[in-house]
């Protein structure tokens, strides 16, 4: 009985002592980064991305673009002590290098003739004064913007070639800049009343998304989508074709084109580039 009561004792402390030492136990994996020997490609690198690229969804005209951003990645992220590559300020410059019309407009444009018919009767433009009065993007910048990357990963090609990727998106401000029609130069003969032209500095919020695709430590393919949307509520819509929308005539009835004629606006682009970082060499995670 007591050998009994002996071994009961005994079996109760190993017990008591096993759980006070799992208890104590820590999980080795607590505090440890999920990925070790991780390539650092952003904190505390600029990023230089020279790249091309083209609107779409535009009324009358699309424009191909060419031009570059500039980024510095802060080697910060809301409070996280393993990963500090998450924030990043820059700046983004793209020039219309050339237009060409969009499907609507060449659709208009086989609608009009090329003399103008006893405009006193049948005011309608011609197709040189529809292209004359259609105002062109001249350049598309935002700055400033800062950007969150909060997705990174691996994929492969093939199951051979493999490569480090990040998405991001982004918000800024976002400036336009447009080269003005001259229907102005056809007034008397479609009796128009030209108070506000379609042209000059539009300003709006920016926002967008992109991708990198990492080939080297220092060098990235880029793809990236913005959005500049520019309000008529704020003064900053635009008139693209530069005609009257609203049908106001003024006391000598002559047809106004004013701000009132003015609409909201989203130019919408997509560029590629290839991002070039610096310095050349990224840290190498614990």
């Amino acid at each position: 009985m007591k050998q009994r009561n002996l071994v009961i004792a005994v079996l109760a402390l190993s017990t008591l002592v096993s759980s006070s030492a799992f208890a104590q136990r820590k999980n080795p994996l607590d505090g440890q980064p999920a990925v070790r020997k991780r390539v650092l490609y952003l904190p505390n690198r600029v990023e230089l991305t020279p790249s091309i690229g083209m609107t779409f969804l535009q009324d009358f005209k699309h424009a191909f673009l060419v031009g570059a951003k500039f980024e510095y990645h802060i080697p910060w992220c809301f409070g996280s002590k393993t990963y500090r590559d998450c924030l990043s300020v820059g700046a983004s410059f793209h020039y219309n290098a050339v237009d060409w019309d969009t499907e609507l407009m060449g659709e208009i444009k086989d609608t009009l003739g090329t003399h103008f018919d006893q405009p006193e009767i049948n005011p309608a433009p011609t197709k040189q004064a529809l292209e004359d009065a259609v105002s062109h993007v001249t350049f598309l910048v935002t700055a400033p913007y800062i950007a969150y990357t909060p997705w990174l990963g691996k994929l492969s090609l093939f199951g051979q070639v493999f490569f480090d990727f990040d998405f991001y998106a982004m918000i800024g401000l976002g400036m336009a800049y447009f080269k003005a029609g001259n229907i102005g130069k056809y007034a008397d003969i479609l009796n128009l009343d030209v108070k506000d032209k379609n042209g000059g500095l539009r300003l709006g919020p920016s926002f967008g998304f992109g991708a990198r695709f990492y080939i080297l430590k220092w060098l990235a393919v880029h793809i990236a989508f913005r959005d500049i949307y520019l309000s008529a509520k704020s003064g900053q819509g635009r008139n693209s074709a530069g005609f009257d929308k609203n049908g106001s005539l003024n006391q000598q009835g002559q047809i106004v084109i004013d701000s009132h004629d003015r609409v909201s606006e989203n130019i919408m682009y997509i560029t590629l580039g290839v991002s070039f970082f610096l310095p050349a060499n990224a840290k190498i995670s614990r």
